[in-house]
């Protein structure tokens, strides 16, 4: 269920363009920032937080994370935005205006989909940080309980250990995506989707 950026409210896809709790629309953040399209790779620092070795580490991190929960993206950005501004509703503005870097995603397991992306923005000048997914991911996703994983490196986020910080963001994330993927999998009925034939249990087919 998607939430609006602003006051937070859950509406129905198909509305995100006007909320109609507030009335927050993309169509304003589009006036301030633009409507260009945004590359994205799998270590976005826009804001240069990381040492082009530690970008080197974490980008070994999210491949080697993304193995486990194939075809998801995974990325860590951290904006450049010198004005004061709120970081969800600008991530809300960068999740609609992003492309896949295809070079930003070496040895990625799958097709290159935005809508399988998980996002975690972090602002270096105010230690705050959010997730951001594609639609894809709405069912495997529990804001609540991936928000937490935020809150447990909130100590190396305050140190300024971005990357300590977002390996263990990231690493926390995952696991509970992948979780919330093997329940699903155990339990198809329960959340609405067809059961797997004895074929597709075994791996085989014709």
């Amino acid at each position: 269920m998607p939430t609006c950026p602003k006051c937070l409210h859950n509406f129905h896809r198909g509305a995100e363009s006007l909320c109609p709790h507030c009335g927050f629309s993309l169509e304003n953040l589009d006036k301030k920032y633009g409507k260009d399209a945004i590359p994205y790779r799998r270590v976005c620092d826009n804001a240069g937080a990381l040492r082009q070795q530690d970008r080197m580490k974490l980008n070994a991190l999210l491949e080697k994370l993304e193995r486990r929960i194939p075809p998801v993206l995974l990325s860590v950005y951290f904006p450049n935005i010198l004005e004061p501004f709120s970081l969800i509703p600008h991530s809300f503005w960068t999740m609609n205006h992003l492309t896949v870097d295809e070079a930003g995603f070496p040895n990625h397991q799958g097709p290159l989909d935005p809508q399988w992306l998980l996002i975690l923005v972090l602002d270096v000048r105010t230690d705050t940080a959010c997730f951001m997914w594609g639609y894809e991911l709405d069912p495997y996703v529990e804001p609540d309980l991936i928000n937490k994983s935020i809150m447990k490196a909130r100590i190396p986020l305050r140190e300024s250990m971005l990357l300590q910080a977002a390996g263990s963001i990231m690493k926390n994330a995952v696991q509970l995506v992948a979780r919330k993927a093997r329940s699903k999998v155990r339990h198809p009925m329960r959340y609405g989707l067809t059961p797997p034939t004895p074929e597709d249990r075994k791996g085989g087919g014709a």
